[in-house]
């Protein structure tokens, strides 16, 4: 009499069917559209611009014209004596300095999302950060491209390596009143002369 002996299958410990499982070891690294990236923004923005100008110009002109002439005959004598002096001077001068000076510092730290994956593999970023306190406003939009190797093991990439950054950060609320002018002022200060 055979004894029928049921067929036992033993379970994987690598399992295919998630991504997340896909691998014996797996990272958090953002890869798929969806995932979370954190953008850490440390921009530092240093400009400077000097010109000077200077130009001199000096000209001069002279002449000397003299004609005299004497004719002598039998009925009279004829003379005639013509003299020309011409002198003329030009002298210009210019000078001109200009200079420019703009710094500027923004460092933060922002989570935003996957909205695309590029066919060679970039991912394209997109988030925004709204917080409100005592009725003001603060919205910062981030956006941007970046390349997966650029992604740290943290999850993290430096605002220096996403390309085609974009960052807005604005304001609304009772503050912004005070610190920037009414419409009337901004009409006044496009068509004052002086």
């Amino acid at each position: 009499m055979l004894l029928s002996i049921p067929s036992l299958q033993a379970e994987s410990i690598w399992q295919r069917h998630t991504q997340e499982h896909g691998f014996l070891f797996y990272d958090a690294k953002a890869r798929d559209v969806g995932d979370l990236l954190t953008v850490v923004i440390s921009q530092d923005t240093t400009l400077g611009h000097r010109e000077d100008r200077g130009m001199s110009k000096s000209s001069g002109i002279g002449g000397v014209f003299a004609l005299a002439g004497k004719a002598g005959g039998g009925f009279g004598t004829q003379g005639a004596d013509t003299s020309l002096d011409l002198s003329n001077e030009s002298d210009r001068n210019f000078k001109g300095a200009e200079s420019f000076s703009s710094e500027q510092a923004l460092t933060d730290r922002v989570t935003v999302s996957v909205v695309a994956v590029m066919p060679n593999g970039n991912l394209v970023l997109s988030g925004t950060r709204t917080i409100q306190v005592a009725g003001e406003v603060r919205t910062m939009n981030v956006s941007g491209s970046v390349r997966a190797i650029d992604v740290g093991p943290d999850n993290t990439v430096v605002s220096r390596s996403v390309a085609d950054l974009q960052i807005t950060y604005d304001a609304v609320g009772p503050g912004k009143k005070f610190t920037r002018q009414g419409w009337f002022e901004r009409c006044m200060n496009r068509v004052w002369p002086f």
